[in-house]
């Protein structure tokens, strides 16, 4: 079988149109989106920094607590930016490769908050059924070790 490669095609680009009837709401759609970007930057970068300066929040959960706020400013930051391009672009031409790799950290950074919130969640587990033995399992070395997988 032979193939042509005048008939061949690939895609190199998308259109996205994003809200086409947004018309007179496009300004206050934009600012809201806006805003709510900001504050959540915001918000996450203040619980980092009180988990990173006070020293009465340096337990494992507030040490996983700055990493999930970590992570949410990353998740956010991958795709707000771009949307409020389109939004006030009216639609944007992204190119395969940069859609891709939006994916990829979008898909990355909730996986990365799956396992934060897993390990949250045996954090919990272990302060409350095994107190006992909480200080011994959840100590320094162990919270460094988990933070070198993550």
């Amino acid at each position: 079988m032979k193939v042509h490669e005048d008939n061949s095609s690939t895609v190199t680009e998308f259109l996205i149109l994003g809200f086409p009837a947004l018309n007179y709401y496009k300004l206050p759609f934009f600012s809201i989106i806006l805003l709510m970007y900001s504050m959540t930057i915001c918000e996450n970068l203040l619980i980092i920094l009180l988990v990173a300066t006070s020293q009465h929040l340096h337990s494992p959960m507030y040490f996983f607590l700055g990493h999930l706020a970590l992570s949410d400013i990353i998740l956010v930051t991958s795709v707000i930016p771009k949307m409020l391009e389109i939004v006030i672009r009216e639609g944007i031409m992204i190119s395969y490769v940069e859609c891709l790799t939006q994916s990829y950290v979008y898909g990355g950074t909730i996986s990365a908050e799956c396992f934060l919130l897993t390990a949250m969640s045996y954090d919990r587990y272990l302060a409350i059924c095994r107190p006992l033995h909480y200080i011994s399992m959840m100590s320094v070395k162990f919270r460094l070790l988990w933070a070198e997988c993550y």
